[in-house]
């Protein structure tokens, strides 16, 4: 092997060593996110008040497939106010079914994607998730709205946090 071709080897093992890769793979348990009176006052178009994402592991023998129970509680502002679902609280079930970092809900609801994500923190973006009310039926009257601030539909980002299992069972 000439000189040159030892260093590039030697380059590119200390490039991929350097950088971090990041598992598809989720941390599983529960993110939560509680929006102060300030920030909600600062973003009059947010939706979301209260959020918490518990992601477990689906009894699939057949595929690795990763459950979200999601929970919000709506902001009593922006579009979930006009439609007069401010201060109600809502669900939604999605799983990964088709890609490790995309879940997708029941019901055609809308799906989000996992941006980023760590131990401590994972960031979502939804372009139209569909949330329903306390029964989690699909073919019963549902609160019909989603996680979008600006026109339903629109993407937009929710930073939550890691917390203790117990933070989503509200």
């Amino acid at each position: 092997m000439h000189i040159i071709s030892k260093v590039r080897v030697a380059i590119c093992t200390a490039i991929c060593l350097a950088t971090p890769v990041m598992s598809e793979r989720l941390p599983l348990g529960c993110y939560v996110r509680d929006y102060s009176l300030q920030h909600l006052q600062a973003h009059p178009d947010q939706v979301v008040d209260r959020i918490s994402l518990d992601f477990s592991q689906l009894d699939d023998l057949t595929r690795d497939i990763t459950a979200v129970d999601v929970e919000v509680l709506l902001a009593d502002q922006g579009h979930a106010a006009r439609e007069g679902y401010g201060g109600q609280r809502v669900l939604q079930s999605a799983a990964n079914f088709m890609s490790p970092l995309e879940f997708h809900t029941d019901c055609d609801g809308g799906s989000f994607a996992v941006i980023r994500f760590s131990l401590e923190s994972v960031l979502i973006e939804t372009t139209g998730f569909r949330l329903i009310g306390d029964d989690m039926t699909c073919v019963d009257e549902f609160v019909e709205t989603d996680l979008s601030e600006q026109v339903p539909g629109s993407p937009t980002r929710y930073l939550l946090y890691r917390a203790e299992d117990a933070a989503c069972d509200w």
